[in-house]
């Protein structure tokens, strides 16, 4: 199951990259933790591995890695393994609780705490993202469309070969 998760997110990613608009070349990761548990958490494996695929075949993609609403067991971990990673990419992890304002920090604290309103506009997220767009995410729709894009790629393709 985990190389499957790989292979998800690396699809993902490059679904996101082939629809940027042009001059955009960065992407937001936005990971929502609400109900993360050990229980339904990937292992360190797993977050290992796309960290090394995210810095060795995307460098200088990530624009933005905002965790929402983390649990204070994943926040401890952070914590402790924040000191092993790159400078750079370290001050792109967020972490946002939409719901309470960022706790108070000194300028120099180095804490990912931030405001929601700092990375994201409410009008442009969902509300099932703590937005206040009313559309909701549908399965149906949403795998209906990849399917026929996936179908209008593999057909140029293979007119490409012919």
């Amino acid at each position: 199951e985990a190389d499957n998760q790989i292979r998800w997110v690396v699809y993902t990613l490059e679904l996101c990259i082939r629809h940027m608009r042009p001059g955009v070349e960065k992407v937001t990761l936005a990971i929502d933790t609400t109900n993360w548990g050990f229980s339904n958490s990937v292992s360190i494996g797993t977050a290992k591995k796309f960290l090394d695929i995210l810095s060795n075949h995307y460098p200088e993609r990530l624009g933005r890695a905002v965790v929402f609403v983390p649990p204070k067991l994943f926040v401890a971990f952070y914590s402790l393994v924040s000191p092993f990673i790159d400078p750079v990419t370290k001050a792109k992890v967020a972490f946002v609780n939409p719901n309470e304002p960022p706790p108070e920090q000194s300028e120099n604290s180095g804490s990912p705490w931030i405001a929601l309103e700092e990375c994201f506009d409410r009008d442009t997220l969902e509300k099932d993202c703590y937005g206040s767009m009313p559309s909701q995410y549908n399965h149906q729709v949403y795998w209906k469309a990849i399917e026929e894009e996936f179908a209008h790629e593999k057909a140029a393709l293979l007119a490409k070969q012919n």
